[in-house]
């Protein structure tokens, strides 16, 4: 039976998707499987609701959320077409980029998402938003300038009429519309089906995305029947990164009547309307956009294709990819993709919930990155000219946090269940070092070059068709002093010292911690292709994480030019200054990020039995966050690592008993009732199921708050 409807319980006691699914893995796969009943088939055990709803109860910010959406998307897919919500209230909650479960109003169905993103209130994605509108018109236009007020049009729903799988969205919305999407690599395929005796429009919000806009176009052919446009706005996080997106709608009804608004001007029956500036501080959200109206009652069909060039390109990923095949045809193919992705991974045994948890996972692994390249080859590149990726090949984007939320596990598990697409990703990364002359793409979101450490993990794992030795030749070539070429902030100190002091904020001491991750990875690719001068001064240098880490506490520590700041408090993020010291994490989460040379940090902090004891300290609460604890943060990407060090400490059956048996829910508690034990179940287990659901790791997040 099907589980989309399914207890909301069920959905908050599951963990939220999350990349590497790695510590649910290997504890689903080591349960034996069931003497009877029928297995839960990986397709139908992905709950896409799961991620939706913020904890509130959480003093997390982001962190409690896991900014997930239902929707409708295909594997690595250009386009996730989905509904986006409202609550009115505190923006935190009311505005997320993606899908708030306890909200009871959609904004509209738009084109793209990023899944598991921070930043709240600047949130990309969300292109070209679809309002479906039961009302009548009033004099030919609609009865309020969506400019003024786009809240109006937002609409009503009960999660009761709600439907959602792999590749497929079904809502009936209060007004009477039923609207279903679905989608191809570059198409969304949706249906509004109105109720009669009603209005029958779609308002077309070309410039309502998830951030600022600095322009958008759009124009009707009702000749045609088709609808075109684009929009330039800010991309996520708004940190300086801006993008176009081009679509072209085609409908498979006449249109009655149609018209455009612009400010606070509606025009009835006029085809074209355009709002743009070169001032990338403005915001145009909501200034101008079109209507489209049809027959009463109407069941409508649009296929909209989507490109990152221009408007034919659009309509080419559309008509290749759809053309006018049935709603029914695209849902299925998407469906058959998820069910040959989602099977790589065949668990065997493990009841429905267990499954569902790791499914689902597995699923949101898989919706980032993104392909960019349109149906001919062409995309557009970081220099800002159009480039032709070879037949048979992809150019992809959307590396989680800039990698640094990629490069920890997702990017294992894509080059072991997708290793085409590991290397296409190799490829692409080396691409966008060539157009950009560095590694960042575009302005970083996160620190360290950790695109290098995905291009040389993809590449030990077998993802080795592309250009390697062009990847080797960049990385050491900007890596090095005099620091000109590089993307690491304060790369010259760290190139020159070694260390980077704390005076320096920006979380100086986690970065050095990552840049000597960094530079391991540099160190490995130049062995594998025989550049020993190369391995050998980078393999050197990835140990500077030696340089902050304090001898007399056996700590990893902010360091000044003048010595260890030894009255930092390792619970807490920043020094009360405002010099962050470890991003997103404390020093007790951060005292751990050395996992390539475990041994030696293991040695340094005490030896085995000292270390299994500071590790068991850490472990005492799994889900701690990032706020003056002691405990561990298994939410969060620098924590991901941490469950195996039991594994160096010759204890990879040790783990904390922190979870009780009534909630199981990760607690916070006295040392002596939540101590380290060794059981039977594998350690690499590494978090409990949280009663909320809404854990805020999430794979494919395209960065962290």
């Amino acid at each position: 039976m099907r589980l989309w409807r399914s207890a909301r319980g069920r959905r908050r006691a599951a963990l939220a998707g999350g990349a590497l699914a790695g510590a649910v893995s290997l504890t689903l796969l080591a349960a034996p499987p069931p003497a009877a009943a029928a297995e839960l088939p990986p397709f139908e055990a992905v709950d896409q609701f799961i991620g939706t709803e913020m904890d509130t109860a959480q003093n997390k910010s982001n962190d409690a959320y896991g900014n997930t959406f239902p929707g409708a998307a295909v594997p690595f897919g250009m386009v996730q077409s989905s509904p986006t919500t409202y609550k009115p209230g505190p923006a935190l909650v009311g505005e997320k980029g993606g899908y708030e479960y306890t909200a009871d109003l959609i904004r509209g169905f738009g084109m793209t998402r990023y899944s598991g993103s921070g930043c709240t209130g600047r949130y990309g994605g969300y292109e070209f938003p679809t309002i479906p509108y039961a009302g009548e018109l009033v004099n030919g236009v609609l009865p309020s300038n969506p400019s003024d007020d786009i809240k109006k049009y937002y609409l009503k729903f009960d999660h009761a009429n709600e439907k959602a799988e792999p590749g497929y969205y079904r809502v009936a919305l209060d007004n009477g519309v039923t609207a279903e999407l679905t989608a191809s690599s570059r198409t969304a395929v949706s249906t509004f089906d109105f109720a009669r005796g009603g209005g029958s429009t779609l308002i077309l919000d070309v410039s309502g995305p998830n951030n600022r806009t600095y322009g958008s176009e759009v124009t009707i052919d009702p000749a045609t029947r088709t609808v075109s446009g684009w929009m330039h706005g800010a991309d996520l996080c708004d940190n300086g990164n801006r993008y176009r997106a081009y679509f072209s709608t085609t409908y498979d009804r006449p249109f009655e009547s149609y018209g455009v608004w612009k400010d606070g001007a509606m025009t009835a029956g006029a085809t074209h309307v355009r709002k743009a500036t070169d001032d990338t501080g403005a915001d145009y959200r909501h200034d101008n956009g079109a209507w489209v109206t049809f027959a009463d009652g109407a069941k409508v069909t649009a296929r909209t294709g989507l490109s990152y060039v221009g408007v034919e390109n659009a309509a080419a990923n559309r008509d290749a990819e759809v053309g006018t095949g049935s709603f029914g045809k695209v849902r299925n193919e998407a469906a058959r993709r998820w069910k040959d992705a989602l099977g790589t991974i065949d668990v065997r045994g493990g009841s429905a919930e267990a499954r569902t948890k790791f499914y689902t996972a597995l699923y949101h692994s898989l919706l980032h990155p993104n392909v960019r390249d349109d149906v001919n080859g062409e995309y557009l590149g970081y220099d800002g000219e159009v480039h032709t990726v070879p037949k048979g090949r992809h150019f992809y984007v959307n590396f989680a946090g800039s990698g640094w939320d990629m490069y920890r596990s997702q990017a294992q598990l894509i080059a072991l269940t997708h290793p085409g697409v590991a290397s296409d990703i190799n490829r692409s990364i080396v691409l966008l070092a060539e157009q950009t002359g560095g590694w960042a793409p575009g302005a970083a979101r996160m620190q360290g070059d950790n695109l290098q450490v995905i291009v040389a993990t993809l590449d030990d794992m077998g993802a080795t068709d592309y250009d390697r030795a062009a990847a080797l030749e960049s990385m050491t070539s900007t890596q090095v002093l005099p620091a000109t070429k590089t993307d690491r902030t304060d790369g010259y100190q760290y190139f020159a010292t070694g260390l980077i002091e704390n005076r320096k904020g920006d979380f100086a001491t986690s970065r050095v911690l990552e840049y000597a991750i960094d530079d391991f990875a540099i160190a490995q690719l130049a062995g594998r292709l025989g550049d020993e001068k190369s391995h050998a001064a980078f393999m050197a240098r990835a140990q500077n994480w030696m340089n902050v880490f304090d001898p007399e506490t056996r700590h990893i520590r902010p360091r000044e030019r003048t010595g260890f700041d030894r009255a930092f408090d390792l619970r807490v993020r920043e020094d009360g200054a405002g010099r962050g010291q470890f991003n997103q994490s404390t020093g007790y989460q951060y005292g751990w990020l050395v996992p390539h040379n475990l041994a030696t940090l293991i040695g340094k902090r005490g030896g085995i039995e000292a270390s299994t004891r500071a590790l068991d300290v850490l472990m005492q609460d799994l889900d701690a966050g990032a706020y003056t604890k002691t405990g561990n943060y298994l939410s969060n990407q620098p924590a991901f690592g941490t469950p195996w060090v039991y594994n160096w400490l010759r204890a990879p059956t040790r783990r904390p008993t922190c979870c009780t048996a009534r909630s199981r829910r990760c607690t916070t508690r006295r040392r002596p009732a939540c101590r380290a034990t060794t059981t039977r179940a594998p350690s690499a287990r590494g978090t409990c199921s949280r009663t909320s659901g809404s854990t805020r790791r999430s794979t494919g997040r395209a960065t962290s708050s």
